[in-house]
């Protein structure tokens, strides 16, 4: 009986090793992973927008910027192009915005693309998947552009809004 005891522990013991190879580390750190993420391509803005967008210096400086960041290859210089583009964001939000595109909807959507490129730029900071997020800033930086658009071919007055 004791014996019987004694291979029964032991069996248990040994089973409980010896359980199969080695196994994946899950929380293994990872520098900065990118996984294959297409960003859309950004909106063109028609020939009025584009106009009135030429006399605004600050956008021109921030759509350069912008294309040099969605071609960015790899981490390093996504992180230095981040700064650049944040800056020129910080450049539009304290210099005057053309009376046409000086709309709460123009400043709103200033704002999102600024959160999704400090979103990014916190991915890179903590080495995680900065695709997703890249391809966030890049839908929020078309919403921007759509609504330069938008507002050029908006027939109605705005004042039509406003309550009185």
């Amino acid at each position: 009986m004791r014996n019987s005891i004694v291979a029964t522990v032991f069996f248990a013991l040994l089973s409980a090793c010896g359980g199969g190879g080695e196994a994946p580390a899950e929380n293994a750190p990872q520098d900065a992973v990118q996984s294959p993420v297409t960003l859309p391509d950004p909106v063109q803005l028609n020939p009025n927008a584009r106009a009135i967008a030429e006399t605004w210096s600050e956008f021109g400086s921030l759509e350069a910027r912008m294309d040099v960041l969605l071609a960015a290859e790899g981490p390093e210089q996504l992180g230095l192009e981040l700064e650049e583009v944040l800056a020129r964001i910080v450049e539009i939000e304290t210099a005057a915005i053309p009376a046409k595109f000086e709309q709460p909807s123009v400043r709103s959507r200033l704002k999102v693309l600024k959160t999704y490129l400090l979103k990014t730029q916190a991915a890179l900071h903590y080495r995680t998947d900065y695709g997703p997020v890249l391809a966030e800033a890049a839908a929020a930086y078309n919403a921007l552009r759509d609504q330069l658009n938008h507002i050029v071919n908006s027939n109605l007055d705005p004042k039509l809004f406003e309550d009185d």
